[in-house]
């Protein structure tokens, strides 16, 4: 299915935009992603991880880190363990791996236009976190 094809049947004119949203409504935000994505992926999907191994990944500050942590924490998608580390909850592991399918169903369609990785990612993660819930859905 062409890219153009599929973007006009996501976006259906809405007096609301209804986000994907956790248990606590907050929303989720294209930098989430990333961080979220880079906590999935060091730690397998399973394992504890270290805030400076986020840090090192992602190329950011450990501030920087710790205030998304904080923020994804107090959202109940990830917990936090003594000594930097963080790992999913329940909740944080279905957000993570519903929105890496839709994540995995529009990459292949924007690599063309993107040279670097994480351009791609950055493109994929803010697209995909603006999307109405009901568009998310047809991704799937």
């Amino acid at each position: 299915l062409c890219l153009r094809r599929r973007m006009r049947t996501l976006f259906v004119p809405q007096t609301s935009v209804m986000h994907m949203e956790n248990t606590n409504n907050t929303r989720i935000t294209g930098t989430a992603l990333k961080y979220l994505f880079t906590i999935y992926e060091i730690g397998a999907g399973e394992r504890a991880v270290k805030c400076v191994d986020i840090s090192n990944r992602l190329n950011v500050s450990k501030p920087s880190v710790h205030s998304m942590v904080n923020s994804l924490s107090k959202q109940g998608i990830i917990s936090k363990a003594p000594y930097g580390r963080v790992s999913f909850t329940p909740e944080g592991v279905k957000l993570v791996e519903t929105y890496k399918k839709y994540y995995e169903n529009v990459n292949p369609s924007l690599q063309g236009l993107f040279r670097e990785r994480q351009n791609i990612q950055d493109a994929v993660c803010a697209f995909i976190a603006g999307l109405p819930a009901e568009a998310l859905v047809q991704l799937s």
